[in-house]
């Protein structure tokens, strides 16, 4: 077993090393970035550069469709300043990628080692593999969108809740939701009910507290940070959220019909793991024996409720892959299964 699990453990680094590599091949192969990226492009040069002379940063003369949180490029910031004075502009930027790059393999990681506990280290390391192949979530990556930052505690929080850490999935679900992707919380709204239905998710006064602690303490932070930036009053991504889901101003980005995402975008996403998915839904609904077992029936439930997420966001007219590329990850896991199983 000790011998298992060291195999285990070894296959997993170099897993870990091989997506790291594959991250890293991106950041080089493609160093400039499309609009979305270019507020948080912009707001790490000036933090680094302009520190506390806000009146020289680029977003009060170009301040896009909407204002942005500055919470995700100040922290990146954070780890690029003290290699700024030695490199050109170009080469902290890379280096920055980089560094989100290595925050988002960190969060895989975790969930793939959570995943562990639940289907075993030949699933989690297929998971790795899986991922590490496919082309645009190690592409996204080191994107400085806000969608990546966002990422980063996706993954953190899906590790959390099936290690049945409840109270770090709650405080890093809402981080996600409060301060960078308001639209998250149709997300974890079925991770929620999710967690309960397999008590990974336990309902009490701890978590409450923790749950009502985490968005004062998340919408506190994100109004006084970006307050100072924005140089007035504002919660980033209550506006955001009111500009795309009330207002459904998004759409004059273009629209794109109801079945997208499940008929072109996730298909395109998760490439030839694709029938791999298909496969393994259809071995649990027509294999008895294997719906009935207890990590199965818990990978089917963490799959519907990714399913849940990119249905109901499948109602908003407006729609991009990166939007619910947080769903890969899970439908990547029964990709691993049906893999194992053959």
């Amino acid at each position: 077993m000790a011998m298992l699990l060291k195999i285990g453990l070894s296959t997993h680094n170099l897993l870990v090393t091989l997506s790291f590599l594959i991250i890293c091949f991106y950041v080089i192969i493609c160093p400039h970035n499309k609009v979305e990226e270019s507020f948080n492009t912009q707001a790490i040069h000036d933090i680094i550069y302009y520190a506390g002379n806000v009146s020289q940063y680029d977003h009060l003369v170009f301040p896009g469709a909407v204002p942005r949180t500055f919470l995700g490029p100040l922290a990146l910031s954070l780890f690029t300043l003290p290699l700024s004075p030695f490199f050109s502009k170009t080469c902290v930027y890379t280096i920055a990628r980089t560094c989100l790059g290595l925050f988002f393999l960190m969060g895989l990681s975790a969930l793939a080692n959570a995943a562990r506990q639940h289907f075993g280290s030949s699933i989690g390391n297929r998971f790795l593999l899986i991922t590490a192949l496919q082309f645009h979530v190690m592409f996204y990556a080191s994107r400085c969108l806000p969608n990546t930052f966002a990422f980063v505690l996706v993954l953190h929080s899906l590790a959390a809740l099936l290690q049945g850490a409840d109270l770090r999935f709650i405080f890093l679900s809402g981080l996600a939701i409060l301060a960078f992707r308001a639209e998250l919380i149709l997300f974890y709204g079925p991770l929620l009910l999710f967690g309960l239905y397999f008590q990974l998710v336990k309902i009490r006064p701890a978590l409450i507290l923790a749950g009502l602690t985490t968005t004062f303490g998340a919408v506190c932070t994100s109004v006084f940070v970006d307050s100072f930036f924005w140089r007035r009053w504002l919660w980033p991504e209550g506006e955001v959220f009111y500009f795309n889901a009330i207002e459904n101003k998004s759409s004059q980005w273009g629209t794109l019909p109801f079945y997208w995402y499940f008929l072109i975008g996730l298909p395109k996403a998760l490439l030839c793991t694709t029938f791999l998915v298909i496969l393994a839904n259809l071995s649990i609904l027509c294999d008895r024996r294997t719906r009935m077992r207890y990590p199965t029936t818990l990978l089917f439930g963490l799959e519907l409720a990714a399913i849940s997420f990119v249905l109901v966001y499948s109602f908003l007219p407006h729609k991009e892959l990166r939007f619910v590329l947080y769903a890969v990850p899970i439908f990547n896991f029964m990709a691993a299964f049906s893999w194992e199983s053959m």
